[in-house]
């Protein structure tokens, strides 16, 4: 059976309430969590771990494990690749790379049967390097910025038996190439690839014999395709996604595809043209992920949006290859994970709602409930007070409505007037909105609303799982737009609960949400009166290359358009005080932006500010128990120490 990311969940969640409680963290785990079932529970993965992952806060880089022949494949620092058996821990050199070029086993794929391998070689010598500062030691990594020059990857298929190495005709002029899968029966390599701006993607097959490549399908957009999981190195999130899902049985695949405005499921046959629509909005809402195929049957397992009054509520549909019908099975109303048995003939679902209960449940194919296999109650929460209520307000075009979530102290009292302050991300592939009440960011919120504060955050247009027109609302205008939508909905807020006091308003953000925090002081500076900016990056033009496809352009094409969105240009206008937060060993957005803005802000006579910098920490410094500390502090100090009475 499938295992389910149990000991991430688990960590995210020893995490979330460490501080988040005067209880001891072991008993207040034991009141969520019941023993989950042991076979679930994954093992620790296997091979010998080469190096950090895309960035130091992922999961680093293992060597490539084949069960059936029990082989490990891996690079050595020098960039050779070799094979290990299980077992021993002599290494067997089975190629060398070429000059200027290293082997890099991220991403391989071993055949179904383990006599090949799909591997890349890796040449990033034009990419500039950034410093980070780790345990007292200085590292340098590769780091391209929008515009600047990116890796370059070829990948071969190696024959362990007779040494060959045979290079795949993929080409180079398109920049991120991932490998999908090999076919069942090992004939067959799907790769897919995009240009830089991602308004082509190609799906190719490839012969592993000789590593020709033909265009199996293409797709194209005037603005993007996929977004963030088609930038190199998220290559196990595009996998995971299901973006394609083949049916070698029958020699077709399915396409998430956006074509009509909302992610649908789409079948195509052996020559990439396409057959029919498996799913439609009108009966099943936006498709976010497509879990599983049952070839036996034909049934095509999904999860959809399809509540036009909720409408990030998600539930689990199916329909057939075999005929027109698509069916609702079961209600989330959000999913942790969803798994087949081994033998197709149950799921299992593990769903969960914001603040009352996490249930792994076990239904048959057709959606009937046979057991409940486990459940936490999620009523404990309540004694932190966590109890988020919802709100849909319009947005400034008076049509589309945007969601809210308020978070209050847990000793609330509606004849009291609270300072507020929002938590903001904003950007294209994210939502602000966790929706579940156990992810960290959450309750460090809550925790930050019983010291005294109404904790709103919103997704706004902007953001995703609403459908395209929704998400690209400012496509090449990256944060030109976002932030009228906040303002209003603030107001809209405040004046519907007298117990807002948006007299005392300040904003936080982490990455690009610390973007947006900056950005609301800047532009609106006699509405927010404070901000924090966690891990922030400043201006556009400096992000890294994740920015590009939001923006349409290359800083070279349309300097304009990226100066508009710049925000140093902006700090003339800065009244709040800021406090910045940024980990020293950051690789995501690198602390060099923040040491940009406080040189800046400096140059400009500006000292309303505090800069901290975290020692060794990475992108993630909100594991650091002093972010969610000073943060805390930070709004006490400059919105208030105390609620005060409502004016009769």
């Amino acid at each position: 059976m499938k295992s389910i990311h149990l000991l991430v969940w688990t960590g995210m969640l020893v995490l979330a309430i460490s501080s988040a409680t005067a209880q001891n963290p072991g008993k207040f785990i034991q009141q969520l969590i019941p023993p989950f079932p042991e076979h679930l529970i994954p093992e620790e993965p296997k091979g010998r771990v080469l190096g950090p992952g895309l960035f130091n806060h992922i999961r680093p880089v293992r060597e490539a494990y084949h069960s059936g022949s029990t082989t490990f494949a891996g690079h050595t620092p020098e960039g050779e690749l070799y094979l290990r058996n299980e077992g021993e821990d002599e290494i067997k050199i089975i190629a060398q790379p070429e000059p200027g070029w290293r082997w890099d086993i991220a991403d391989a794929l071993w055949s179904p049967r383990g006599k090949q391998l799909l591997v890349r070689q890796v040449n990033d010598q034009e990419v500039p390097r950034i410093q980070l500062t780790q345990a007292d030691t200085l590292i340098y990594r590769p780091y391209s910025r929008a515009g600047e020059p990116l890796p370059k990857f070829q990948y071969y298929v190696i024959t362990p038996a007779t040494k060959t190495v045979t290079p795949v005709d993929h080409g180079l002029t398109k920049p991120y190439i991932h490998p999908l899968s090999w076919s069942k029966d090992g004939k067959e390599i799907r790769i897919l690839r995009a240009d830089r701006l991602m308004k082509t993607l190609e799906l190719l097959r490839v012969d592993p014999r000789t590593g020709m490549a033909e265009t199996w399908f293409k797709d194209s957009t005037e603005n993007y395709l996929i977004g963030l999981d088609l930038l190199q190195g998220y290559t196990g999130r595009l996998q995971k996604a299901n973006f394609f899902y083949f049916l070698d049985d029958r020699e077709q695949f399915i396409y998430e595809s956006e074509r009509s405005g909302y992610y649908q499921l789409y079948l195509y046959n052996e020559d990439g043209d396409l057959l029919r629509p498996l799913t439609n909005y009108k009966e099943n809402g936006l498709v976010s992920h497509l879990v599983e195929v049952n070839h036996d049957t034909g049934w095509v397992y999904f999860i959809a949006q399809g509540d036009t009054k909720e409408p990030y509520a998600e539930q689990l549909y199916r329909t057939s290859l075999n005929s027109t019908s698509i069916q609702k099975i079961v209600d989330g109303p959000y999913f942790t994970e969803i798994f087949f048995s081994e033998a197709k003939d149950s799921l299992w679902v593990w769903r969960n709602d914001m603040e009352k209960y996490s249930k792994l449940e076990i239904y048959d194919p057709a959606g009937e409930k046979l057991s409940s296999h486990w459940s936490a109650d999620m009523s404990a929460l309540t004694g932190l007070g966590f109890a988020p209520e919802f709100e849909q307000l319009p947005a400034t075009d008076a049509e589309t409505f945007i969601e809210t979530m308020i978070l209050k102290p847990k000793d609330f009292d509606s004849h009291k007037k609270y300072p507020v302050v929002e938590w903001i991300y904003g950007a294209a592939h994210t939502n602000a909105i966790h929706r579940t009440a156990l992810h960290p960011i959450n309750i460090q919120l809550q925790n930050l609303a019983n010291s005294g504060f109404i904790v709103v955050i919103i997704d706004g247009r902007g953001t995703p799982g609403r459908g395209a027109k929704f998400r690209n609302f400012s496509y090449g205008k990256f944060g030109q737009l976002e932030i009228k939508d906040h303002v209003y909905a603030l107001q809209q807020l405040a004046s519907k609960h007298p117990y807002m006091n948006l007299e005392q308003l300040g904003i936080s953000g982490h990455s690009w949400g610390g973007h947006y925090a900056l950005r609301a002081v800047l532009e609106h500076p006699d509405f927010y009166k404070a901000a924090h900016l966690s891990a922030a990056a400043i201006d556009p033009a400096r992000f890294r290359i994740a920015i590009e496809p939001y923006m349409g352009c290359l800083p070279a094409d349309c300097p304009e358009a990226y100066e508009r969105s710049a925000l140093t240009p902006k700090l003339g206008s800065l009244k709040a005080p800021l406090l910045i937060h940024h980990g020293s060993a950051d690789d995501d957005v690198p602390i060099t932006d923040s040491y940009q803005l406080v040189k800046a802000l400096k140059e400009r006579n500006y000292k309303n500010f505090e800069f901290k910098e975290f020692e060794g920490m990475d992108h993630i410094i909100m594991r650091n128990p002093k972010w969610e500390q000073d943060m805390i502090k930070f709004f006490k100090k400059e919105l208030g120490k105390a609620p005060v009475n409502v004016e009769k």
